[in-house]
């Protein structure tokens, strides 16, 4: 039996081809110290340059499973002729369970360097307006594009905000201003 073949190898050769090319092109980027400049922009100390793209590889190769959604039966609509006659005849299948992980190299280290990157440059409200702004988008679903979204609703709050104030010095009244209390609840 020849050793050769047992071993299957998945990626067709363009793939393969695109891969090494890529991986020659990041060498290159990192000998031409193109990649080590973004990063020393950054902060990253130059020598952690290479351990941070290699970890960011290594990663991509472990998830972490955040939770898991349980198997079921479904049942699947089959057709079958029969004297010229299609029928529908349903089977039941088991549907195997769904896991829901975490990408280390895509997600976590990706996350720790925002992380180490924003706790390093104080950019705190930035961070803070972002996160808002992207909550926000997420949770309405609009059809336009997250910066979009976020400048109108940045104009939106903002013409809110003016309006209120124009307001209360036009009426010389600033109660407007202060924060409504929700009622009391009624004790019985």
């Amino acid at each position: 039996m020849f050793a050769a073949g047992l071993h299957y190898f998945p990626l067709s050769a363009p793939f393969l081809l695109l891969l090494v090319t890529l991986l020659g092109v990041v060498v290159i980027l990192v000998l031409a110290r193109v990649l080590r400049y973004a990063y020393v922009s950054m902060g990253i100390a130059p020598q952690y340059v290479f351990a941070v793209l290699l970890a960011s590889l290594l990663g991509s190769y472990v998830n972490i499973p955040i939770l898991q959604f349980p198997g079921e039966r479904v049942l699947e609509a089959q057709q079958i002729d029969f004297f010229g006659m299609r029928y529908v005849i349903p089977i039941v299948r088991d549907w195997p369970g769904t896991i829901v992980a975490v990408n280390v190299g895509g997600a976590v280290i990706p996350t720790l360097m925002s992380l180490y990157l924003m706790m390093k440059n104080a950019l705190y409200g930035s961070a803070l307006i972002g996160v808002v702004i992207a909550a926000g988008w997420h949770g309405d679903r609009p059809a336009l594009d997250p910066l979009t979204y976020g400048a109108l609703r940045l104009a939106d709050e903002s013409a809110r905000g003016v309006g209120i104030w124009i307001g209360c010095v036009r009426s010389r009244d600033f109660r407007g201003l202060l924060p409504r209390r929700p009622p009391e609840p009624r004790r019985r």
